[in-house]
């Protein structure tokens, strides 16, 4: 079975980061986490301004995306590695982060959190077309952050094998199933964990 993870949201706090980079310019901005972040397209003390500046620092950065903070746990990031070496299972991690080497950035940040993981990254350019590659790659199970990208997935492998992961910013949609981390969605996918 192939299986499609997000980054941003799932695996990696980039919330925490886009902040501090914000107070940077602008430092009445609050700082905020993917856990504390309350609604994903308002940021919170920031203008346009700071907001286009934040931005352009981000695609200019050659380690900003290979620096953010881990939202998984020491369970998630084994089951990940355990699930790379299941003959059966095509593990894929897929964003739409803009920059500088990102796909490159981004495989140096899941290495360095997951020794001897070799990731499969595939960037695309906007979040909406993540229903496409679910298409294209066969994808049997998806775990997002972003309800409406799992809601686009779920209508290409089905509703019920496009899993969320409950946050503040999508706790009231309530159109995917939730899993409670990457372990338990990988449970999910067939990866037993369990052998010894």
């Amino acid at each position: 079975m192939n299986v499609m993870i997000d980054v941003d949201g799932v695996c990696a706090d980039f919330v925490t980061n886009f902040y501090a980079i914000g107070q940077e310019f602008n430092p009445s901005i609050p700082l905020r986490t993917t856990h504390t972040q309350a609604d994903w397209s308002i940021w919170e003390g920031f203008t346009r301004e700071d907001i286009q500046k934040t931005w352009l620092r981000i695609k200019q950065s050659p380690t900003f995306w290979a620096n953010l903070n881990s939202l998984m746990s020491w369970p998630d990031r084994a089951s990940i590695r355990f699930a790379s070496l299941v003959p059966n299972i095509g593990l894929y991690f897929v964003t739409s982060r803009p920059g500088y080497n990102v796909k490159q950035q981004t495989e140096v940040w899941f290495r360095s959190l997951i020794p001897g993981f070799d990731p499969t990254v595939l960037v695309v350019e906007r979040a909406h077309h993540k229903a496409d590659i679910a298409k294209a790659l066969d994808i049997g199970l998806s775990l997002e952050d972003n309800e409406e990208n799992a809601h686009d997935i779920g209508k290409v492998i089905g509703r019920n094998n496009s899993y969320l992961l409950p946050r503040q910013y999508n706790r009231k949609h309530k159109q995917s199933p939730d899993v409670s981390g990457i372990m338990e969605f990988l449970l999910k996918a067939g990866v037993d964990l369990n052998v010894p």
